[in-house]
């Protein structure tokens, strides 16, 4: 999974709140104009980013948002409103800082998920030194596609599995551990 950008987020996030389940700027400038109240903001942050700006302006049919979009983006480079929502500044309306740190919420929580996947990766090698495991064990024990394996294990990318599977990965190898450490017995 690479980084989450803000283009990336948003898109998301006005399909989510969309009611026809779109990023076309068209129809959620008409649902923005009508009773989807929620997709406002968003949506002229997305027209901002994708550099769809004139066409929300065209399409936007309420006069009090065109006013609002019309006021942002006239004022505003895309820059400075990425500077703006950055540092917190209150130039631009509450609603849109909100989803400025929704986004940035979001963010650092894969950042930290890719931090504990890197961290989990390195006890998976302490076992596997410590426990003299042969790498195709652990590797079968894992239950990862071999391109998954390859990419986060040998290679170290940290955003090749998520982090459900690497702990469900971690949770293997200790337990292909303790078969080998407390072999059954078959009769």
């Amino acid at each position: 999974m690479a980084e989450l950008t803000f283009q990336k987020y948003l898109k998301t996030y006005v399909r989510q709140l969309s009611e026809q389940n779109t990023v076309s700027i068209i129809r959620l400038a008409d649902e923005a104009s009508g009773t989807n109240y929620r997709i406002r903001e968003p949506l002229m942050l997305y027209a901002m980013v994708t550099g769809q700006s004139n066409k929300l302006l065209c399409a936007t049919k309420n006069a009090e948002l065109y006013k609002e979009y019309h006021g942002i983006l006239t004022t505003y480079l895309k820059e400075q409103v990425m500077a703006i929502l950055a540092e917190g500044t209150d130039e631009l309306p509450e609603n849109y800082h909100k989803v400025w740190r929704s986004y940035v919420s979001v963010r650092d929580r894969s950042l930290a998920d890719q931090e504990t996947i890197g961290l989990i990766r390195n006890k998976i090698h302490r076992l596997q030194e410590k426990h003299e495991i042969p790498i195709a064990e652990i590797r079968d024990a894992m239950a990862l596609k071999p391109a998954k394996y390859n990419r986060w294990v040998v290679h170290g990318d940290c955003t090749a599995v998520t982090l459900a599977e690497a702990r469900t990965a971690f949770n293997a190898v200790t337990e292909l551990i303790q078969e080998q450490q407390n072999p059954k017995l078959q009769f």
